[in-house]
C-alpha cells in the first residue's frame, strides 16, 4: 500500500479530502469557521505574529479532527457493528482531543479578536 512516486501521494491526499468534505459532518463545520476566521483575520489585518497564532490555532482543530476521523475509521473496520469497551475508549478519547483542540482555539480567538471588538 505504499505509493510509488509523489503524485500518488498527492492524489490519495486529495481522495482522502473530497472523503471529509462529502461525509465528515464535523469537519465541514470547522473547515466553514476556519475559513471565516481566516478571513476576519485578513480583513482585521492582524499582525504577523496574531495572524501566525490564528492560522496554528485553525490548523490544530482540523488535523485534530482528521485525527479523530482516522481511528474512528480504523476502530469501526477492526469491530465493525460490535462496540469493544476498549474500542469506544479509542473513539471517546480520539473525540476529546478535538474538544482540547477547539477550546484552544476558542481561547486564542478570544484573546486575539475581542480587543478589535471591544
Amino acid at each position: 500500500m505504499k505509493n510509488k512516486n509523489f503524485a500518488e501521494s498527492l492524489k490519495n491526499m486529495f481522495d482522502g479530502f473530497i472523503y471529509i468534505l462529502k461525509y465528515e459532518r464535523n469537519l465541514k463545520i470547522h473547515f466553514a469557521i476556519g475559513i471565516f476566521v481566516f478571513a476576519l483575520s485578513l480583513f482585521l489585518n492582524l499582525p504577523p505574529i496574531k495572524f501566525c497564532v490564528v492560522t496554528f490555532a485553525i490548523f490544530f482543530v482540523i488535523c485534530a479532527e482528521l485525527f479523530n476521523t482516522a481511528i474512528e475509521q480504523t476502530v469501526d473496520l477492526c469491530c465493525g457493528k460490535k462496540i469493544h469497551p476498549v474500542a469506544k475508549i479509542a473513539k471517546d478519547v480520539a473525540s476529546l482531543s478535538v474538544f482540547f483542540a477547539a477550546v484552544c482555539a476558542l481561547i486564542i480567538g478570544c484573546i486575539i479578536f475581542l480587543p478589535y471588538f471591544f
